[in-house]
């Protein structure tokens, strides 16, 4: 009996009613007790080789259906959650934090030590564009990157040039370039295939109006897939800064660079979600942001629309009766 596609229907009931009645038999009964054995074979994700029904590759078990799809109707089901409790408690969270959280940490780590060098590097150049413009040379560029070697060349007394190779700025050149070559490519890695995009959480069964519920559909899309948006959008502004940096557009670089430290920071609550404490939080804010909150800006609007136009008002008729007086 091959059943898993039920689950993929949200059709609780029925599935039940299979795994119960027709995948599992009762071990022993006393009184009203009974304790029934229930058969994984098809619930479970693991695969036995002897099996044909496992060694066919497309074959997907109830369990990774229900989380692939997130089917909302099971997520009480007690056996379900037993199964996914004991896979992450035994190597799920291990691996997570090997192979997200901790490079994850590693890459703040590197954006953050190349914002404070960069910092500390434009604190020098200004230093030095502002020495030389009291000795009257005339504003030397704020850019280093592209001049004399890749460095400002500063001419000395003898008329040579003198690269200004110093240990900041070496190291401020190569921050920049692990966050480009190694983990803005990550970034793009870790959405594409870890936090793929993808349409399943459209619930076509969602109460109300067609266009409310189209706006909930779409909004819980969007909570669910926001990580993907934000490992690609965080990758690009890492590209941007240093492009930016190479065509000697400190202004672009330092917004771009700003934009990404926003988006890497928001970005961490997210990969710490799968853990309890800052899963819990993360639902209550997105419940918030997708609830309340919209209701609560159509209100502030409309009231701050009232104020601001009798402010308005107001101070038209103050500016009136001025002019008349003068007048």
């Amino acid at each position: 009996l091959y059943f898993p596609h039920q689950s993929a229907l949200e059709q609780a009931a029925m599935y039940n009613h299979i795994l119960y009645h027709y995948l599992s038999k009762i071990a022993w009964v006393y009184g009203k007790m009974r304790m029934r054995q229930t058969d994984l074979l098809q619930v479970d994700s693991y695969r036995i080789a002897s099996v044909p029904l496992h060694a066919n590759h497309r074959w997907r078990s109830s369990l990774e259906i229900v989380v692939a799809f997130e089917v909302h109707a099971f997520a009480s089901d007690e056996l379900l959650n037993k199964l996914i409790l004991e896979k992450w408690e035994r190597f799920g969270r291990s691996m997570y934090v090997r192979r997200i959280v901790a490079p994850y940490l590693a890459l703040l780590v590197s954006f953050v030590a190349a914002c404070c060098l960069r910092g500390d590097e434009i604190a020098v150049e200004w230093e030095v564009i502002q020495a030389a413009s009291n000795m009257s040379e005339g504003p030397l560029p704020a850019c280093t990157w592209p001049h004399d070697g890749f460095m400002r060349a500063i001419e000395s007394d003898a008329g040579q040039p003198h690269f200004n190779w110093s240990p900041n700025k070496i190291a401020t050149i190569s921050m920049q370039g692990v966050l480009l070559l190694i983990w803005a490519p990550w970034l793009v890695y870790k959405g594409w295939w870890l936090d793929r995009f993808v349409f399943a959480e459209v619930n076509k069964n969602r109460d109300g109006p067609d266009g409310v519920a189209n706006m909930m559909n779409m909004m819980d899309m969007l909570q669910n897939n926001i990580e993907f948006f934000l490992d690609h959008t965080a990758a690009a502004t890492l590209v941007l800064s240093c492009v930016f940096r190479i065509l000697c557009l400190d202004t672009h670089e330092n917004n771009c660079t700003a934009a990404a430290s926003v988006l890497l920071f928001f970005n961490l609550l997210h990969v710490l979600r799968p853990f309890r404490f800052f899963g819990g939080l993360m639902v209550t804010v997105h419940n918030m942001l997708r609830g309340d909150v919209p209701r609560f800006m159509v209100l502030y609007i409309v009231l701050h629309c009232g104020f601001a136009f009798s402010r308005y008002s107001d101070h038209t008729q103050v500016v009136y009766s001025i002019n008349k007086s003068h007048t």
